[in-house]
């Protein structure tokens, strides 16, 4: 590399280069290395660290998951949504997450972490609440496109969490498991929904439901302002020792921690949930009531948590199996989608079993968000590029509901046909990515004549935040 390029601006160094250069030349680190064993550390990390993480991914799959088990509880009647509102409501909600993801990635850039998430779980927590306060088209139009504002921060901030703590080779399955959690919110949400509908008041069953997440996800806000860290250097339930060995675990990304600089070149250098939606309407148009309905939902999550723990464990499990574990996992999706298609009402539960097998698009997900997190360093590029996954998410998510019509339902044949074509371009895609990343990964052998990479070199330049691009130590997982 050009000794130019090691010239970094002082405010541009990641905050903890200091720990490990201390680390190299430490002759009493032999304590901080012990810790570094998935025996001790990575427990403490899983134990505590982990719940905050998966508990936050449950309150934002409980609050998306609202409108749907809403919809089973009259609201399009109550509120008079005709037509395709219903569908520009489930739309609005990733507008605002659209329009808002870099807002809240340069949010993520320049304050901390933790406090930027508890913050935004917050407030998400009392737009759910001003649900309840709707009448019309409009009001639930607005009160959605802001939660969906809010909730854009919170799997940004998440990924770069588990960036910090976590080593490449542990991301897949924790980041599968995260994702996979969101299954629970099917099971409990159903729970949760046939609870509700057995309350008796003059207010509407929907209002009531609102009004309970919403509290529920303040709180949940309140306890992450207290307890989940900034970064490791501030976790409060690590000791001092232990921060670093976080440290030192982390050297081996090559990705570094976090840096408050705003880097504009890193910037630039990035170049199914419809199903959730509408699952609810097709799960009632096979004549079921609406509180057996919720209870039929609960399957969607069990398929979801075997799909996404199965899938990373494997891809953590061996060595570059991650795109490989994300092609298999497509082909049940595939399978439902195209069934749901294919079966009609004659066949009540062949269409529900499909249904079902739809709930599989989370394991490809969960194993991309891991994909982009472990290939991309350099604080601000992370970030950025982390924004730019989800926003691709959200696009797909704001565009689909418009192929639901509601002239075709229960059977939604156009949703169903974009659905298997969007996801058989997946496929080609992660092929695509596959050969890109194994390239740059032989261009880079090539170039030191076939010698392994620099391991401390690696580490050290993540921690000067340079990107994959610039540190030519760099190793692409795929």
């Amino acid at each position: 590399m050009d000794d130019n390029k090691n010239i970094v601006p002082a405010e541009a160094v990641d905050a903890a280069l200091d720990v490990l250069r201390e680390a190299k030349n430490d002759s009493d680190m032999g304590e901080v290395l012990d810790l570094q064993g998935p025996k001790k550390l990575l427990r403490k990390l899983d134990f505590v660290l982990m719940p905050m993480i998966l508990g936050t991914w449950l309150m934002q799959s409980l609050d998306k998951t609202t409108l749907g088990a809403a919809a089973i509880f009259d609201i399009r009647q109550e509120t008079h949504l005709v037509g395709t509102e219903y569908s520009w409501l489930g739309s609005m909600f990733f507008l605002g997450w659209i329009v808002f993801e870099y807002p809240a990635t340069f949010l993520l850039q320049r304050f901390p972490v933790g406090k930027v998430l508890a913050a935004l779980v917050t407030a998400w927590g009392a737009v759910l609440m001003c649900h309840a306060a709707c009448s019309n088209f409009a009001g639930l139009a607005t009160v959605r496109t802001l939660l969906g504002a809010f909730e854009a921060g919170c799997n940004p901030a998440c990924m770069v969490i588990f960036g910090m703590f976590y080593t490449r080779a542990e991301q897949p399955f924790r980041m599968g498991i995260w994702i996979g959690f969101g299954g629970v919110a099917y099971i409990l949400g159903g729970i949760i929904s046939y609870g509700i509908g057995h309350i008796q008041s003059a207010l509407s069953t929907w209002k009531i439901l609102y009004l309970i997440y919403g509290s529920i996800t303040i709180c949940w806000g309140v306890f992450l302002w207290v307890w989940i860290p900034d970064s490791p250097l501030s976790a409060r339930f690590l000791t001092e020792e232990e921060r670093k060995a976080v440290v030192l675990r982390i050297a081996e990304n090559g990705t570094g921690l976090e840096n408050k600089h705003w880097k504009k070149a890193q910037a630039s250098q990035v170049p199914g949930i419809w199903v959730e939606l509408f699952q609810g309407i097709i799960i009632l148009s096979l004549g079921y009531t609406g509180l057996q309905t919720t209870l039929m939902t609960m399957p969607s999550g069990a398929v979801q948590i075997i799909g996404c723990t199965a899938a990373s464990y494997f891809a953590s499990r061996f060595k570059n199996l991650r795109i490989a574990m994300s092609l298999l996992f497509i082909l049940p999706f595939l399978v439902g989608s195209l069934g749901l298609r294919l079966f009609d009402d004659s066949r009540p539960w062949g269409r529900l079993v499909c249904l079902w097998l739809c709930f599989f698009f989370a394991s490809p997900y969960g194993i991309g968000m891991a994909l982009v997190n472990a290939n991309t360093a350099g604080h601000t590029k992370r970030i950025t590029t982390n924004a730019m996954y989800i926003i691709g998410a959200g696009t797909g998510s704001f565009m689909g509901p418009f192929f639901f019509k509601s002239n075709q339902e229960p059977y939604y044949s156009l949703g169903f046909d974009f659905m298997f074509v969007t996801f058989s371009c997946e496929v080609a895609v992660l092929v695509g990515l596959f050969a890109v990343l194994w390239t740059r990964n032989r261009s880079r052998r090539l170039a030191r004549g076939n010698i392994k990479a620099d391991v401390w070199g690696a580490s050290q330049n993540g921690f000067l935040d340079l990107t994959d691009i610039e540190n030519e130590d760099y190793e692409y997982v795929y």
